[in-house]
């Protein structure tokens, strides 16, 4: 997920190519392949969702504005990194959490259900956590 600079072109080993150029572009893509990075112009921040294939899968949401803005969360794990500001997450119990500009909040077996997100923009990730 591109945060900030002019942007990045990945190339896959499979022929998929990722331009990443607007601010919250995405790149989807198996890190079993080999990949090649060229940046545009200059140095990015990015943020990484890496999860182990067959142990977990995960979902990722951009929040692009102060919001608030709802998020259903129904998984094992939910992160919140806030890139900029102050991000304020409520629960469905109406605990708030408050995430400073530049952190990252955990927290395992979140209550499922809606949540709202105000304070944005904001990257939320769900993770599922896979049983043998």
């Amino acid at each position: 997920i591109l945060i900030e600079g002019s942007g990045i072109t990945l190339e896959h080993s499979t022929g998929q190519s990722d331009c990443l150029e607007q601010r919250f572009d995405t790149a989807h893509f198996s890190g079993a392949w080999q990949t090649d990075a060229q940046l545009h112009r200059g140095p990015i921040t990015d943020f990484n969702v890496m999860a182990r294939k067959g142990a977990c899968e995960s979902h990722v949401s951009i929040v692009h504005d102060a919001g608030p803005e709802e998020l259903v969360v129904d998984s094992d794990w939910l992160l919140v990194f806030a890139p900029d500001q102050t991000v304020h997450a409520t629960s469905p119990d109406s605990v708030v959490s408050s995430v400073p500009a530049g952190s990252l909040l955990k927290i395992r077996s979140p209550i499922h259900g809606d949540w709202t997100l105000h304070g944005g923009p904001a990257i939320c990730v769900q993770i599922e956590i896979r049983t043998p």
